[in-house]
C-alpha cells in the first residue's frame, strides 16, 4: 500500500466568507467551484497538493437525495451540522485494487464512485472516491480519492490556475491534522489498515493531551487523547471523536486562529 494525505474537509456555511477569513490570517484561498450533481460548493486552501477544502451546501434537497451511507454528504448535508473539520481524504493511484483488497478484508466498500466539480471558469475537474467502513469501528474512516490527472499534471495545472500559489505570509506547509480520540485503538487500527507507521505516545502539554502520530506523506495524522481539561477534552465534549485542529509550519508569525469551528495552529 502507498497512500498520501490529500485533503481535510472543513464544513462551512459560506465558502466565500471562509476565503476572506483565511486571507486575513495570511493564507492563500480561492474559490473551488460547484459539485452540481451533489448540491455543494467549495473553496480551497492549498499547501502544494495537500489542501483544506472548505465546503458548503447550496442545495440541501439535492445534497440529501445524493447522500449515501458513509459518504461525505452523509456528514455535511444535515443543516444542523456545526461548522468545523469533518473528514479526511487520502490519495491513492490504484483505487480499483484498493476496493477489492478492502472488501476481502471485511470492510464495507462503497465505490469507486465518480466525482466532478465545475470550476469558476467553466472547466471541470474529475476524480474517483472510495468510501470505507469497518464493523469494529464507529469512527468515520478517511475516504480514498484518485484524481484523473497524476500528481505532476495536477501540480502544474493548479499552479497555472493560481490555486497553488505562495501564501501572503510566506512558505507554509501542512504539517499534521489532529484528531480527538478517547483511546488509541483507532490509531492502531488505521496504522494496520492503511500501512502507516505509528509513533510512540508523546505528551503535548499545550493541549493537555497524550498523542500518537501516524506518518503520512503530505500531512501526518496526530491522534490526541485528553490528559486533563483542555482543547482535546472540549473537542470530544462538543463534537465527539474526529479532526479538530490542523498544524501548519512556515511563514506565519501568529500561534493560532479559530476559524468557523476549525482550529488552525501555526509553527507548532
Amino acid at each position: 500500500m502507498s497512500f498520501e494525505f490529500d485533503h481535510l474537509i472543513h464544513y462551512v456555511r459560506e465558502p466565500n466568507e471562509a476565503i476572506r477569513l483565511l486571507r486575513q490570517t495570511g493564507l492563500h484561498a480561492v474559490e473551488g467551484g460547484r459539485h452540481e450533481q451533489r448540491g455543494t460548493y467549495n473553496a480551497l486552501c492549498c499547501f502544494d497538493l495537500s489542501y483544506i477544502e472548505l465546503i458548503g451546501v447550496f442545495d440541501k434537497q439535492l445534497a440529501d437525495r445524493n447522500r449515501t451511507p458513509h459518504s461525505l454528504l452523509h456528514t455535511i448535508a444535515n443543516a444542523s451540522c456545526a461548522e468545523g473539520f469533518v473528514r479526511l481524504a487520502i490519495r491513492t493511484n490504484r483505487i480499483e485494487e484498493d476496493a477489492e483488497r478492502y472488501a476481502k478484508q471485511g470492510f464495507e466498500v462503497i465505490g469507486p464512485v465518480q466525482g466532478h466539480r465545475k470550476r469558476p471558469d467553466g472547466s471541470s475537474v474529475r476524480w474517483q472516491q472510495l468510501y470505507l467502513a469497518h464493523p469494529d469501528q464507529q469512527f468515520p474512516l478517511p475516504f480514498l480519492i484518485q484524481w484523473e490527472e497524476n500528481d505532476e499534471e495536477r501540480r502544474h495545472d493548479l499552479a497555472k490556475r493560481n490555486v497553488i500559489s505562495p501564501h501572503p505570509s510566506g512558505i507554509v506547509e501542512l504539517s499534521y491534522v489532529a484528531l480527538a480520540v478517547r483511546d488509541f485503538q483507532t490509531a492502531a487500527d488505521w496504522s494496520r489498515w492503511f500501512g502507516l507507521a505509528l509513533g510512540d505516545v508523546v505528551t503535548d502539554e499545550s493541549i493537555q493531551a497524550e498523542c500518537r502520530t501516524l506518518k503520512l506523506p503530505g500531512g501526518n495524522l496526530k491522534f490526541c487523547k485528553p490528559a486533563g481539561a483542555g482543547i482535546v477534552s472540549d473537542a470530544l465534549a462538543e463534537r465527539g471523536e474526529g479532526p479538530f485542529m490542523v498544524g501548519l509550519s512556515g511563514g506565519l508569525k501568529r500561534e493560532e486562529a479559530h476559524l468557523l469551528g476549525g482550529r488552525y495552529r501555526f509553527n507548532i
